[in-house]
């Protein structure tokens, strides 16, 4: 009887460990966005399909976009025609969507802001959050802890004529997703502006790797081709110069 205990206390030690695998879920996306789910699921949330804000130009995409949490709009984004970098979220491929929306809360205290949602053939491949409030930790207790890697720099600002050397932190966490074809990082960075404020940022990403790779791919070879278009018909207008 004594063997036995001896035997069982000793598992119970060592059985978590590999049990982590059972315990953690596969990461599959996010609340209602789930891989390979249609863009339908929006309208779950309350958002109008047939109905969003064209972004198509730099100065829209600040305006309704960039650093937009706020509201209820719901937007779909488009390269810039006349501007090949002013909208890099949006994709050169013709059966790519990408949306927009300002705020998603998953479960209550876990607040996403600025939320990018990518669709292959209506089948959601990526999701990017701005500003996600409460959701690293959340990750962390139901998928795992993440790696961690600090890194610091430092940096000289100015206040009231004297001059300063203050140290920046980036921090990046990766998540364990039981998947490998699947990715899910975040971003935190702290630093100062020329007079010495202090800002800090965070992102986080989860996304298809294959499909990601292949859209990316397919949208730096569209950028290089269109952009040589340009300067092709650029070359010949000055063919009598």
């Amino acid at each position: 009887m004594k063997r036995f205990f001896f035997v069982w206390a000793v598992l119970a030690v060592l059985l978590p460990l590999p049990l982590q695998a059972r315990i953690h879920p596969s990461v599959d996306g996010l609340g209602v966005f789930k891989f390979g789910s249609a863009p339908e699921a929006l309208g779950r949330i309350g958002y109008n399909l047939s109905k969003p804000v064209v972004v198509n130009t730099k100065k829209a995409y600040l305006k309704k976009v960039h650093e937009v949490y706020t509201g209820h709009a719901f937007c779909q984004l488009f390269p810039d025609p006349s501007d090949r970098m002013a909208v890099l979220e949006a994709s050169y491929h013709p059966d790519v969507k990408v949306f927009y929306i300002p705020a998603y809360e998953p479960v209550p205290g876990v607040l996403c802001q600025g939320v990018m949602l990518k669709y292959i053939h209506d089948s959601l491949f990526y999701i990017g959050i701005e500003r996600p409030q409460g959701l690293a930790s959340a990750l962390a207790t139901k998928y795992g802890a993440p790696e961690v890697d600090k890194k610091k720099s430092s940096c000289t600002c100015e206040r009231n004529g004297r001059s300063f050397t203050l140290w920046e932190e980036s921090t990046s966490y990766t998540y364990p997703t039981g998947d490998p074809d699947v990715a899910c990082h975040a971003y935190l960075d702290s630093g100062y502006g020329r007079n010495c404020d202090k800002h800090t940022s965070g992102y986080l990403f989860i996304y298809r790797k294959s499909v990601k790779k292949r859209v990316d791919e397919y949208d730096a070879r569209r950028r290089r081709e269109l952009i040589e278009e340009e300067m092709r018909a650029k070359m010949e207008d000055l063919q009598g110069l």
